[in-house]
C-alpha cells in the first residue's frame, strides 16, 4: 500500500446534498443513452422479435454492414464529451493522487499498448485507429474518474445510472403492455437487448447491496429483490449466473458461517419443493432440472442459443492469426460480416467477448484481457482482506459481472455503461488503491454511520 493513502477524517461536518453526484449520474445516462442508442420501444421492436419479423438475413447483414461503416455521429459527440470529462477530472487539484504500480497496472498497460500496436497489423487501419480512438476516450475518462470518486461516491453514481435505466425500461415495457411474464416465450428486455438489460440489472442490484448506508435499508432490499426478478425474467442464462456468482462473492465474504449454512439449506429446501412439485405434475425431475438451469428456454439451449454455428466458422479465422489478430476491431469487415452471417442469422460479432477479441488482438491480446480481469478480482478480494470494508469487494463484482457475460456477448469494451463500470472499476484497483484515501469532492464514509455522511473536501485534507 502506498504512503499517501490517508484514512477519512474522523469528525464530521453537516450532511450536504450531493448534486454533483446526481448531475455527473444524468451525464452518464445521456452520455451512454446516445453512444448505444436505447429504444423505448425495443420490447416491440422487429429487433427484439426475429423470429416474427419479415426482415431476411441478407437485409439484417446489409443493417450490420451500414452501422459497421457509418457509425453514430452522436455517439463521437457522446464520447468525445466522455474523454473531455476525464481529462479536466485529470487535471483539477486534489481528489486522489494516482498511485502506479502492481501487476495489474502493468497489466493494463500492457493490454492497452499491444491493442494499440495492433494498428500496424490491421486488415483496416481506419476502423482500427476509429474504435482505439473511442477506447482512448473511455480509458481516459475512468481514470479521471477514478481520480475523483471514492468508493462509496462510484456505489452510488453506479446505482443511480443503473436505476434510472432500469426504471425507464420498465416502465416503456408497462406503457406499451409488453410485459407479459406469463407468455411461455416472453422475455423481458426494457429499452434493449435482454442480455445487455440482465447486465445492467446485475449492476444495480450488487450496488444496492454494497452501498454503506443503514438508512432505507428494507427500502434498497425491495428495489434488489425487484430488479433480480426482473433479471432473471430476461431469461438470459450467462447474465443470471454471472449476478449469482456475484451476489455469493459479496455476501460469502461477509456472511456469519450461521447465516451462510441457512443460506444454504433455504436454498436446498426450495430445490427439494420445486422437484416435490415437478413430480406430482407428473414432469420428469430430469426435465424439470434442465428447464430451471435453461429459465424456460429449451428451444435455443441446444448450439448455445446460435452461437456454435458462429463459433465454428470463425475457428479458421481464428487458427490463421492465432497471436496477433487482424487489428483491433478491424475483423469486421463487410466481406467477414456477409460470408459468417449468411450462414448464421445474420450475425453482427462472435456473441463472445473473448473469440471477439481474440480475432482482433491475437491470443496475446485476449490472454493480457484476461489477466487484467483476474488480477483486478484478485486485487478487489485483497483489499478487503486488508481493510475488512466489505464495500472493497464491489470493484471485485463489477469485474465479475463483465468477465462471465463476456461469454455470450461481445461488447466487454465497448461504449455501453456496464463496460464503463468495468473499465472504472480497473481503473480505481490498478492505479488508486484502498477505498481509505481522500478525496476532495463531497465524501459517503463508512457504515458505522446511521446515514450517509458528506464531508466537504475542506476536511478531506486534514489526517484524522
Amino acid at each position: 500500500m502506498s504512503s499517501h493513502c490517508l484514512p477519512f477524517p474522523a469528525n464530521s461536518q453537516v450532511p450536504a446534498r450531493p448534486w454533483s453526484l446526481y448531475g455527473l449520474a444524468a451525464f452518464l445516462v445521456v452520455v451512454f443513452v446516445l453512444a448505444e442508442p436505447h429504444d423505448w420501444r425495443f420490447s416491440v421492436s422487429p429487433s427484439m422479435n426475429l423470429g416474427n419479423t419479415d426482415e431476411s438475413i441478407s437485409e439484417r447483414i446489409n443493417e450490420n454492414i451500414a452501422r459497421q461503416q457509418s457509425g453514430s455521429a452522436a455517439r463521437r459527440v457522446v464520447v468525445v464529451l466522455l474523454g473531455g470529462y476525464g481529462i479536466w477530472c485529470l487535471l483539477r487539484p486534489g481528489d486522489h493522487r494516482l498511485c502506479f504500480g502492481g501487476m495489474l497496472g502493468w497489466a493494463i498497460i500492457f493490454f492497452l499498448g499491444w491493442s494499440a500496436f495492433s494498428i500496424l497489423w490491421s486488415i483496416d487501419p481506419p476502423a482500427t485507429a476509429k474504435r482505439l480512438s473511442v477506447l482512448a476516450l473511455q480509458c481516459t475518462a475512468a481514470l479521471g474518474l477514478a481520480k475523483r470518486l471514492n468508493l462509496d461516491q462510484f456505489m452510488f453514481v453506479t446505482a443511480l445510472v443503473t436505476g434510472c435505466l432500469a426504471v425507464a425500461g420498465l416502465m416503456s415495457e408497462l406503457v406499451l403492455g409488453s410485459l407479459q411474464p406469463w407468455a411461455e416465450d416472453y422475455r423481458y428486455s426494457g429499452l434493449t437487448w435482454p442480455a445487455f438489460t440482465c447486465w445492467g440489472l446485475s449492476l444495480f442490484v450488487i450496488a444496492l447491496l454494497s452501498l454503506r448506508c443503514s438508512s432505507g435499508y428494507w427500502f434498497r432490499l425491495v428495489l434488489g429483490a425487484l430488479a433480480v426478478v426482473l433479471a432473471l425474467l430476461t431469461k438470459t442464462r450467462t447474465g443470471a449466473a454471472a449476478l449469482g456468482l456475484a451476489i455469493a462473492m459479496r455476501i460469502s465474504a461477509t456472511w456469519s458461517v450461521a447465516a451462510k449454512m441457512l443460506c444454504a439449506c433455504g436454498l436446498c429446501f426450495v430445490i427439494s419443493c420445486g422437484l416435490l412439485a415437478a413430480t406430482f405434475a407428473d414432469t420428469d425431475p430430469l426435465t424439470f432440472v434442465v428447464q430451471s438451469i435453461n429459465l424456460g428456454r429449451e428451444e435455443s439451449a441446444q448450439g448455445f442459443s446460435g452461437r456454435a454455428g458462429v463459433w465454428a466458422m470463425l475457428t479458421p479465422y481464428l487458427l490463421a492469426h492465432p497471436l496477433c489478430g487482424y487489428g483491433y476491431e478491424a475483423f469486421w469487415t463487410a466481406d467477414h460480416l456477409r460470408e459468417i452471417g449468411e450462414r448464421n442469422w445474420g450475425a453482427p460479432d462472435a456473441h463472445n467477448g473473448y473469440i471477439n477479441l481474440t480475432l482482433g488482438v491475437g491470443a496475446v491480446g485476449a490472454v493480457a484481457h484476461t489477466l487484467v480481469l483476474i488480477l483486478g478480482m484478485w486485487r478487489s478480494r485483497a483489499n478487503f482482506l486488508a481493510t475488512g470494508n466489505a464495500a472493497d469487494l464491489f470493484p471485485g463484482c463489477v469485474v465479475l459481472l463483465t468477465a462471465v457475460n463476456g461469454l455470450s456477448v461481445a461488447t466487454q469494451l465497448n461504449p455501453h455503461f456496464m463496460c464503463f463500470a468495468s473499465m472504472l472499476a480497473l481503473a480505481r484497483l490498478g492505479f488508486v488503491g484502498l477505498s481509505a484515501e481522500p478525496s476532495c469532492c463531497p465524501e459517503l464514509t463508512g457504515s458505522s454511520s446511521p446515514r450517509l455522511n458528506w464531508l466537504p473536501a475542506e476536511s478531506a485534507a486534514q489526517p484524522a
